[in-house]
């Protein structure tokens, strides 16, 4: 019994989404990146970006897919290095999200997005 009660204490914990997760970061140049697999659920995707000196902006899209072949444009965000941005989105049918990023300016800018479970 302690063995089983162990063993579903892992599992709630293992599949709990309360942390951010990375769908990418350090991105410093246009065009689609890796994607992720994420469990089904709302989820709210922040983008942000970082400069070495100056100011810059930021173009993103999220995009999922129902197959890792295919993918459909859920979203944008766009970003500054003084401002983030988010989008809440209920995809429960998309297995894969990736970043299309459509827009980098900057001096040094890099764009980081971090995907939450949740409104």
């Amino acid at each position: 019994m302690k063995i089983l009660f162990a063993v579903l204490v892992f599992l709630a914990a293992s599949t709990c989404n309360a942390a951010q997760i990375t769908l990418c970061s350090a991105i410093t140049t246009t065009g689609t990146k890796t994607a992720i697999p994420l469990d089904p659920g709302a989820k709210t995707f922040q983008g942000s970006m970082t400069v070495t000196s100056g100011s810059g902006t930021g173009a993103i899209t999220i995009e999922g897919s129902v197959d890792g072949t295919w993918y459909d444009s859920l979203g944008t965000l766009s970003v500054t290095q003084t401002a983030s941005d988010s989008v809440t989105l209920l995809a429960p049918a998309y297995i894969k999200y990736r970043c299309n990023v459509t827009g980098v300016t900057g001096t040094g800018g890099t764009i980081k997005v971090l995907v939450g479970y949740g409104p």
